[in-house]
């Protein structure tokens, strides 16, 4: 793992408790979602990541098909 910068975004002021890779129907049952764009040493993820919540749990989920 390599450490991220330090940010002022809001949604990465807290850490999650969780982290998913899955399909875009999992959007559906997290609430407030809010894009994450950023980029690594290998390049930018296939799709953006977002964060929202979960029952109360923050979570962070990134689509991903075939």
């Amino acid at each position: 793992m390599f450490p991220l910068p330090p940010s002022d975004d809001p949604a990465l002021a807290e850490p999650v408790d969780l982290a998913i890779f899955g399909g875009s129907g999992f959007y559906s049952f997290v609430e407030g979602l809010t894009p994450i764009p950023l980029d690594t040493p290998y390049g930018p993820p296939s799709s953006v990541p977002m964060v929202g919540s979960v029952d109360g749990r923050r979570v962070a989920f990134i689509a991903r098909h075939g």
